[in-house]
């Protein structure tokens, strides 16, 4: 059903747009109708190349999914501004270059939620001057100014500046780390990844998810997925801890494991166990890793007790959440953040997951 006044020019498919149209709604002031959008519809949702024309007066010519602005497009602002780049959910995200229809002012480099966030350029033209640095909330927190001479070209600054002092680039760093929580939980995923990383990490992802056999994950087959990417022993608490920052439990819920896995504890004879739950955690790791000598039937207590609380449901525990793991995990962001890091075989690590 559409509004009143509205109407649809072009391709159905069983009742719904699909294919090439042109879309026109009733304007708010309620003098007639304008067009809203033109190009391409799947299953009654705006998908793939089309304009869209808003009330404002501002135009977008680009690529489309399922009714948001993605992947590469331009929006022709109605004060004179102009930007061509990378949209996620219908915001300025990725690279980007934006032109300041007011003053001739050109930034280019890294957006996030339609702000500059991440290295960039702004150039001030009437000053022909240009400001290199890093990027947070919109804002340039630490770079250097110089003159430029020729004509605008547009790349990328490298992550380091060119003859930056030490006082300049500590103060970058300093941003980078500060912020750097803020990119791996806002950053959309294509972005945080490449494609050849994202695969990597979706298998992995796979394998833990297909070897879940009660809808939930342990936190012992986090940790063996982990153990298995990074070769990294992460204990109980650390686990929950990258949990409960990526969302996939809140911080009640951890709290509420802890205290669970402490009255179990107490029902426990202390011959059995030490008493210090920290202990008998580093103890369950310990022998995860490398502890023979101790029996099958003592290890599976000591893993039953201390991470009988600890699960995730599946439906929580989310690629996308995964992934941003991963990326806490290496602290790193953008293409190449798994290089140097030998990720085992997929039967290497349904090996681990089942084991743990």
């Amino acid at each position: 059903s559409f509004a009143v006044g509205s109407r649809y020019d072009g391709e159905w498919n069983e009742g719904m747009r699909h294919g090439e149209g042109t879309q026109w709604v009733r304007c708010k002031n309620g003098k007639g109708v304008r067009k809203s959008y033109a190009g391409s519809w799947v299953n009654d949702r705006r998908e793939g190349f089309g304009t869209g024309c808003y009330e404002d007066g501002s135009v977008y010519k680009g690529n489309w999914v399922k009714d948001h602005r993605e992947g590469e497009g331009t929006m022709f602002y109605a004060n004179g501004d102009i930007y061509r780049g990378q949209w996620r959910q219908g915001k300025r995200s990725g690279f980007g270059t934006l032109v300041v229809g007011r003053t001739g002012d050109l930034y280019e480099g890294q957006w996030l939620k339609d702000r500059k966030e991440g290295p960039g350029r702004y150039y001030y033209r009437s000053r022909r001057k240009v400001m290199v640095g890093e990027w947070a909330d919109d804002m340039c927190n630490a770079g250097s100014v110089s003159a430029y001479e020729d004509d605008l070209e547009l790349n990328i600054p490298t992550l380091r500046l060119e003859g930056a002092d030490d006082l300049v680039e500590g103060k970058l760093e300093e941003i980078r780390a500060d912020r750097f929580l803020f990119r791996v939980l806002n950053t959309p995923l294509a972005d945080l990844f490449d494609s050849t990383d994202l695969d990597r990490i979706r298998g992995s992802y796979e394998a833990a998810v297909n070897n879940s056999h009660d809808g939930t994950i342990s936190l012992l087959s986090l940790k063996a997925l982990l153990l298995a990417l990074f070769g990294i022993q992460f204990v109980a608490e650390e686990l929950w801890e990258l949990c409960v920052t990526v969302g996939a439990i809140t911080r009640d819920e951890a709290q509420r494991a802890f205290l669970l896995t402490e009255s179990e504890l107490e029902k426990i004879p202390e011959s059995s166990l030490p008493n210090d739950n920290e202990e008998v955690i580093e103890r369950v790791v310990d022998d995860l890793v490398d502890d023979e000598d101790d029996d099958d039937e003592s290890k599976e207590q000591r893993e039953q007790v201390a991470y009988r609380y600890f699960t995730i449901p599946v439906d929580a525990f989310t690629l996308d959440r995964f992934a941003r793991i991963v990326s806490l995990v290496t602290g790193r962001l953008g293409p190449g953040a798994l290089d140097g890091i030998d990720v085992d075989s997929d039967a290497d690590i349904d090996d681990q997951i089942e084991a743990g």
